[in-house]
């Protein structure tokens, strides 16, 4: 049997892997947990709900089973994240009631999907079925910065016109910001443990790039219009994609875009 555990800090992903063999040979249980110091990290926002912490510890759910069962809605031709912009990997895109995954491409899908952990999903997030509550990014204009930041983006481009996102920062899902609230990611956060805001490579992961019109993307109910993205251009700019022409942008964190949700790690 394997027994995984992962954990998240400030500063980026540290995953520790304890491993005990037997002759099946299989994951017996995922734990999966973020882990902080002050417990404020929770967010602020009157969309936000409470989550389950002890001793400053969020449980976050690492598999997820689906309800009622996996359904194949897609074939879809994505970025390759892990290349260049205009480089492209086939998925199938799978859906139950409530949410969606990007799956190996030809592969059959198990019942239960670990997300954090397994190879066949797609940067290992689960994808809701339809938006939330259109959201600005912020109610005020400031840079994100300590406990706000989640990370930043390796040297890469987005979008069908390749715009660089290199260095730039993403927003923490337990921001502890004081100067305001981000309302696109407590709109996520209101979804339940381990929803937040996808980064701007995320979100353009589900551009397809062979579907020829607009909306591009075969995820269900995504719209001909822009979406914001948890990354973050400037103090006053956040990163949004728009479907109905598959340019990645940045525009003023006091406009209202559309906001689709995931829950990843």
């Amino acid at each position: 049997m394997i027994k995984i555990t992962k954990f998240r800090v400030f500063s980026g992903l540290v995953i520790a892997v304890m491993v005990a063999m037997s002759i099946w040979s299989y994951v017996l249980a995922v734990t999966v947990s973020d882990s902080f110091t002050d417990e404020t990290k929770i967010g602020k926002g009157t969309a936000t709900v409470s989550v389950d912490t002890s001793a400053g510890t969020v449980s976050l759910p690492a598999c997820y089973t689906p309800d009622p069962s996996w359904s194949k809605i897609a074939d879809t031709l994505v970025r390759d994240i892990d290349s260049t912009y205009d480089a492209t990997v086939a998925k199938d895109i799978y859906c139950d009631d409530s949410n969606c995954v990007l799956w190996t491409d030809g592969a059959e899908i198990t019942n239960t999907v670990c997300i954090a952990t397994d190879a066949n999903v797609y940067a290992n997030i689960l994808w809701a079925k339809a938006d939330v509550s259109r959201a600005t990014w912020a109610d005020s204009s400031f840079d994100i910065s300590g406990g706000d930041i989640g990370g930043t983006h390796p040297t890469i481009g987005v979008g069908n016109s390749n715009v660089a996102v290199g260095t730039k920062k993403w927003l923490e899902r337990y921001y502890t910001s004081t100067a305001g609230t981000f309302n696109a990611m407590d709109n996520c956060k209101a979804k339940g443990s381990g929803w937040r805001l996808p980064t701007i490579v995320e979100l353009d992961s589900i551009r397809d790039q062979a579907k020829g019109s607009a909306p591009y993307s075969y995820l269900p109910a995504i719209v001909s219009g822009s979406y914001w993205s948890s990354s973050e251009f400037s103090p006053t700019i956040a990163y949004r994609l728009g479907f109905n022409d598959g340019v990645v942008g940045g525009n003023d964190k006091s406009v209202s875009y559309y906001v689709r949700c995931v829950r990843g790690y």
